[in-house]
């Protein structure tokens, strides 16, 4: 996955367009709820309904959504 660069709080509909794609992507790729934060400028995602895990960017959020559910 590409890296998406959204400006901190970016008011625009076009600003959106990249954050909303990524999001999409991982939410199919990876079945999680994920969002950008516009006021934390972070990317969040639920994993399996009990971890929340955050990142600066769409590709260190597949980290944390992997490193997430790796068997402790």
């Amino acid at each position: 996955m590409s890296a998406v660069s959204v400006a901190r709080y970016a008011r625009t509909r076009l600003a959106w367009r990249p954050a909303r794609a990524a999001v999409k992507e991982l939410m199919r790729r990876f079945g999680v709820v994920a969002w950008f934060g516009a006021t934390t400028g972070m990317w969040w995602a639920m994993v399996d309904g009990e971890c929340l895990v955050e990142a600066t960017d769409p590709d260190a959020l597949v980290e944390q959504i992997v490193s997430a559910r790796r068997p402790r």
